[in-house]
């Protein structure tokens, strides 16, 4: 089965743990309720915030292959086998992942790097930050982006132009802001692609974080550190789980 086969099954088995797992409570409802009083009277809101709790804020983003996404296939197993099913952990290979990690003020973020751009692994690049726009003329550099971490809103059709210039202007690193999301994400985080290396970290941010540092830009000076990293040889989880039909 192809790495996306696999992605989608993965795909079903979280909804199905949402469905089955997170929302509903294990009561019998009676056979002559609607389908929609059978479903609203086993759900229990507090069940699934107390799961969704766990999977975002203890564990965290969930990158295919990376320790946290393997610690989350294991939470889901185990809450299944205490509902009595029988789980198979079913390994598959997974692509490289690219990673960066910016920190402003008390705040860091996981973002997606490219990688095109240098890794820095445990040597963070720091500066202060520059937003050019679209980076695509002078004007935009009028102010200097020699030594500085240059935010760029992200156009994926002069992408290769963007980085061009803002490494001809001396860019310490850059940060891709993105715009344009899917399936109700507007702008997520995402590894940028590019023709040609370079020699500075270049990272990929959500469409949110970009917008937090340009009004922090609004009211002064904005520094920020980053890293990047490269993780390779990974695999991830199918979580299958089967209980005899009652």
């Amino acid at each position: 089965m192809s790495g996306s086969g696999r992605r989608v099954i993965a795909l079903s088995l979280t909804m199905v743990l949402l469905v089955s797992l997170l929302f509903f409570e294990s009561a019998a409802v009676s056979a002559e309720a609607p389908w929609d009083g059978e479903i609203s009277s086993r759900v229990d809101a507090d069940r699934a915030l107390g799961h969704v709790r766990v999977l975002s804020d203890q564990i965290g983003p969930r990158v295919g292959g990376l320790e946290s996404e393997k610690r989350a296939a294991k939470y889901i197993a185990s809450q299944l086998r205490k509902l009595g099913y029988a789980v198979e952990e079913q390994p598959f290979s997974v692509p490289d992942q690219y990673i960066g990690y910016v920190q402003s003020g008390k705040e860091k973020w996981q973002v997606g790097a490219s990688p095109e751009g240098r890794i820095t692994g445990k040597k963070p690049v720091s500066g202060d930050v520059i937003y050019v726009g679209k980076g695509l003329s002078g004007e935009d550099y009028a102010a200097g982006a020699k030594g500085k971490m240059v935010l760029i809103q992200y156009d994926s059709a002069n992408r290769n132009e963007q980085l061009k210039r803002a490494v001809e202007n001396g860019a310490k690193g850059v940060l891709f802001y993105s715009t344009v999301g899917s399936r109700g994400n507007y702008g997520p985080a995402f590894s940028p692609r590019f023709e040609e290396k370079v020699d500075i970290p270049v990272l990929g941010i959500s469409w949110f974080h970009g917008q937090r540092l340009i009004e922090r830009l609004e009211k002064g000076r904005v520094k920020v550190k980053v890293n990047t990293e490269h993780h390779g040889n990974l695999s991830s989880l199918n979580v299958i789980a089967v209980r005899p039909a009652k």
